[in-house]
């Protein structure tokens, strides 16, 4: 079963969410995404999300995961993590796996199209979306 762990990283200051635009080379490409990625051998849900906030945005920061959403759905294992930084930062994010990033309010996201599959997965379910819309301002 193929692992992927991911984080919606939210901005206290503003209430918006930083989605990444997936390039050519990424499973599901052109599809606004969170921070997403594989969870390597030997590694937790957890310490693949903190990773893959290093490797796409380049940000060391320490930051709080807090469990979000689990699909467990065709074949895969995606869990995902709710985080917050206190101020929206302008990343110079790898360009490799990424083509954009971008802050956005509640209403930009749920108009975003394409949405990565597992952002749809997430709002498919209405507890999510509940908790999901809650951190928007």
């Amino acid at each position: 079963m193929k692992k992927s762990a991911g984080v919606y990283l939210f901005s206290e200051d503003t209430g918006k969410l930083l989605l990444l635009l997936r390039s050519k080379i990424c499973p599901d490409p052109f599809t606004w995404a969170v921070i997403a990625g594989a969870v390597d051998e030997g590694e937790t849900f957890e310490v693949a999300a903190e990773r893959e906030l290093r490797e796409e945005l380049n940000y060391n920061e320490t930051i709080e995961l807090t469990p979000f959403f689990q699909d467990l759905d065709g074949g895969r294992h995606f869990e995902s993590f709710i985080s917050f930084i206190p101020k929206e930062i302008e990343f110079k994010i790898d360009l490799t796996e990424n083509n954009e990033c971008k802050w956005v309010s509640k209403e930009d996201f749920y108009e975003i199209k394409p949405k990565h599959w597992g952002i749809t997965d997430c709002l498919s379910d209405s507890s999510s979306k509940i908790i999901l819309d809650s951190f928007f301002k």
